[in-house]
C-alpha cells in the first residue's frame, strides 16, 4: 500500500511540473490545481512567467558554433548542409548569434534561378541574426559551371549583420562561360542589413548585390537601410557591388579594387547603382563615403536611372578609366553631391567625373582634387555630355589633365563654374565643344594656370564670364562660335602668347568685353574681334593693359572706347 501511494504521488508531481499544475493536499487526498504563473513567486520574488522570460532572453544570447553541427572547415568537405542545419537551429530556437570559426568551408551556392524571385542559393537567411566569422574563416564556393550562385542569400527579413571573415568565389576555376551572376552576398526585400569587415573576392559576378524582386512589369520590391562598411571587394569578374533598388544605403570605409581585371565582363565597376527599366520607385538616400577605389576597369561609381539624393564624399579614387559616371537614358537622376574626393587618374584614365544623364537635376561637384587624366584628346577632369539643370562645378582643384572642364552637349541648360583652380592643362582649361548650346552660364572667379593651348574656349549665350584669372596660355579666352549677349567683365589675363581675347566669326555678337586686365610682354594682341555683323556690335570698353604694347583689333561694327595702357 505504501509503495503504491508513493508511486501515485511521484506521477502527480511529474504531471504537475510538466503541465503547469500544483499538488494540493486536502484532508488525506492530493489534488492537482492549475497554477497562475504570473502569481507564483520564486525565491528572488520573480514570478514563474518572469523567470521564463529571463531564460528565453538568455537563450537568445547563446552563440552557436557551426562546427557543432558537423561543419569541417577543412577546405575539402562540402559544409553547406552542416551550416544550413546550424542556421535552421538558431532560427527555430530564436537564437541571435551564430559563429563560424577559423577554417575554409566549401559552399554549394546553386540557386533556383539566376535573378529575381527564386534566387535562393547558398546559406539562406530570412530571420534576424548576427553572423560572426573569425578573421581566418573563409567561405569558398565549390567549383562549378553555373551562370549564377550565392554564398549568402538574405531575403525578406530584417536586422541581419554579417561581420568579419572572407568569402571567395571561383573566378580562377569556373568551368562555365554563361552568365555573370555569381554573388558573395545576395540581398533582396530586406531592411536593416549590415555587412561589416568582410573580404569578398574572385566572384563570377559581384561581391554584393542589393537586388529587387519583380512583382510585375512596373512593381518591384526594395531594400531599406543597408550598411556596407570596412569591407574589401577584390578581383571580381563583373562588379564590386550592384544596387537595383534601395532606400537608405550607407557605403563607407571599403576598399574596392581590381574589378574586371580577370576575365572581365561589363560593366566592371566598383559600385553600380542602376534601377531596372520599368521600376517606378527610385533608389534614394545614398551615402558613399571614405572608400578607396583602385584599378577598376569600368567606372568606379555608376549612377544610372531613377536615383535621388546621393552623396559621394571624401573618397579616394585611383582610377583606371572613369571615376564617377552619372548617366540615364529615360528616368531622372536628381540631387547628387560629389564633394571632397581625391580623384587621381592612372595612365589609362580618361575621365574624373562624367555628367551625362538624359534627365538630370541638381548636380554638385565641389571641393574635389582631380588630376592626371591625359590618355587622349578628350580626357577631362569633368565632362558634361547630357541634359541636366542646376549643375554646379565649384572650388575644385584640377591638375595635369588634357581638358579641365569639358562641356560637350547640345543642352542649353545653365551651368555654374565658379572658384575652381586649374593648372598644367595640356590643351584647354574650360572647353565648350562645337555641339554646345549653353545659355545663362556663370563662369566666375576661376584660376587657370599653364594651359598649353587655351584658357577658355566658349560657345554660349547670355552668360557671365567674370573675375577669372588666366595665367600663361597661348590664348586667354577664345569666343569659338555662337557666343552672344555675354558679359566678359573683370577678368585678368596674363602671359598669353597669341591673343588675350579673340573672336573671328559672324555668330559672335552683342558681347560686352569690359574692365579686363591684360598683362604680357611685347606687341601681342590683347583683343582681336573680327566678323561682327552690322547692327549687333560687340562693345569693348574700360580694358587695361600693363607691361605691353596694348593692341586692340576690332572691326567697324564694334564699339571700342575707354581702353588704355598703364
Amino acid at each position: 500500500m505504501q509503495r503504491r501511494k508513493f508511486l501515485r504521488n511521484i506521477i502527480l508531481f511529474l504531471f504537475a511540473f510538466i503541465f503547469g499544475y500544483t499538488v494540493k493536499k486536502e484532508d488525506n487526498n492530493r489534488m492537482l490545481q492549475r497554477v497562475d504563473s504570473t502569481m507564483v513567486k520564486g525565491k528572488d520574488g520573480k514570478s514563474i512567467a518572469d523567470e521564463i522570460k529571463t531564460l528565453t532572453g538568455q537563450l537568445a544570447e547563446i552563440t552557436i558554433n557551426v562546427k557543432s553541427f558537423g561543419a569541417k572547415g577543412d577546405g575539402i568537405a562540402d559544409d553547406t548542409q552542416a551550416i544550413k542545419d546550424a542556421f535552421a537551429y538558431v532560427k527555430t530556437n530564436n537564437i541571435k548569434h551564430i559563429y563560424i570559426p577559423k577554417g575554409t568551408y566549401l559552399i554549394d551556392g546553386e540557386a533556383s534561378e539566376a535573378r529575381y524571385q527564386n534566387h535562393d542559393g547558398g546559406i539562406y537567411i530570412d530571420f534576424p541574426i548576427f553572423v560572426e566569422l573569425n578573421d581566418q574563416a573563409t567561405l569558398k564556393i565549390k567549383q562549378n559551371n553555373l551562370a549564377g550562385y550565392n554564398i549568402f542569400t538574405i531575403k525578406n527579413t530584417d536586422n541581419v549583420t554579417i561581420k568579419g571573415g572572407n568569402i571567395v568565389g571561383d573566378l580562377d576555376t569556373h568551368t562555365g562561360v554563361a552568365g555573370a551572376f555569381g554573388f558573395g552576398i545576395f540581398i533582396a526585400d530586406s531592411t536593416n542589413i549590415t555587412i561589416d569587415g568582410l573580404n569578398i573576392s574572385k566572384m563570377w559576378g559581384d561581391s554584393i548585390i542589393i537586388d529587387t524582386i519583380k512583382i510585375n512589369d512596373t512593381t518591384f520590391t526594395s531594400c531599406t537601410n543597408i550598411t556596407i562598411k570596412n569591407c574589401t571587394f577584390d578581383t571580381n569578374r563583373r562588379q564590386g557591388m550592384s544596387v537595383a533598388n534601395v532606400n537608405g544605403l550607407y557605403v563607407y570605409n571599403n576598399h574596392i579594387k581590381n574589378i574586371g581585371t580577370v576575365s572581365g565582363t561589363a560593366p566592371m565597376s566598383g559600385i553600380d547603382i542602376e534601377t531596372y527599366p520599368g521600376n517606378l520607385t527610385s533608389s534614394s538616400n545614398i551615402i558613399i563615403k571614405d572608400n578607396y577605389f583602385e584599378n577598376n576597369i569600368g567606372a568606379d561609381i555608376i549612377l544610372s536611372e531613377n536615383i535621388t539624393s546621393v552623396k559621394i564624399t571624401n573618397n579616394f579614387f585611383k582610377t583606371y578609366w572613369l571615376a564617377v559616371n552619372i548617366s540615364s537614358m529615360i528616368t531622372i537622376i536628381k540631387d547628387v553631391q560629389i564633394i571632397g574626393n581625391s580623384i587621381f587618374g592612372m595612365p589609362s584614365a580618361k575621365w574624373g567625373v562624367v555628367i551625362g544623364p538624359k534627365n538630370g537635376d541638381s548636380i554638385l561637384v565641389k571641393d574635389n582634387v582631380i588630376r592626371d587624366f591625359t590618355i587622349d584628346a578628350f580626357a577631362s577632369a569633368v565632362a558634361f555630355s547630357g541634359v541636366a539643370s542646376n549643375v554646379s562645378i565649384l572650388n575644385n582643384t584640377i591638375n595635369n589633365c588634357k581638358l579641365g572642364i569639358n562641356r560637350d552637349t547640345t543642352s542649353n541648360l545653365a551651368w555654374n563654374i565658379i572658384g575652381n583652380v586649374l593648372s598644367n592643362i595640356l590643351d584647354k582649361g574650360i572647353r565648350y565643344a562645337a555641339t554646345a548650346l549653353s545659355q545663362g552660364d556663370i563662369i566666375n572667379n576661376n584660376k587657370l594656370y599653364n594651359c598649353v593651348n587655351t584658357g577658355m574656349s566658349l560657345r554660349t549665350k547670355k552668360s557671365t564670364i567674370s573675375g577669372n584669372l588666366i595665367d600663361t596660355a597661348v590664348t586667354g579666352i577664345f569666343l569659338d562660335a555662337n557666343t552672344e549677349d555675354c558679359n566678359i567683365i573683370g577678368n585678368s589675363l596674363y602671359n598669353y602668347t597669341n591673343r588675350g581675347v579673340i573672336s573671328y566669326t559672324a555668330s559672335n555678337f552683342n558681347n560686352y568685353i569690359r574692365n579686363n586686365l591684360f598683362k604680357t610682354t611685347g606687341a601681342i594682341k590683347a583683343i582681336d574681334i573680327t566678323g561682327t555683323p552690322a547692327g549687333t556690335p560687340n562693345i569693348i570698353s574700360g580694358n587695361v593693359a600693363r607691361y605691353s604694347t596694348f593692341v586692340i583689333v576690332a572691326d567697324t561694327n564694334c564699339i571700342v572706347e575707354g581702353n588704355y595702357t598703364v
